[in-house]
């Protein structure tokens, strides 16, 4: 992932005005907690379904994100733009 200034100088080069430009990578952070929960709370149905390492490789991949999302290698970002 490009930092989201990059996308904007990318826009702003082709000729359009950045009206938006905000990280919300803090405020989606929890998601990966959250998926957890669900994974706690729902574990034997989830491996009724995937089983046991489809439901540990899936809590991992939440784990991965969210190293991802603090060393901002990957977040969400919103970018508006108008010609």
């Amino acid at each position: 992932m490009l930092p989201l200034e990059e996308y904007a100088a990318m826009l702003t080069e082709v000729g359009l005005t950045v009206d938006d430009l905000t990280d919300i990578s803090d405020e989606t952070l929890p998601t990966f907690a959250a998926w957890r929960a669900n994974c706690d709370e729902h574990a034997e149905d989830i491996t009724r379904l995937i089983g046991a390492d489809g439901l540990d490789e899936y809590v991992r991949s939440t784990e991965v994100l969210e190293a991802f999302w603090n060393d901002r290698t990957f977040g969400y970002g919103i970018l508006k733009a108008t010609k």
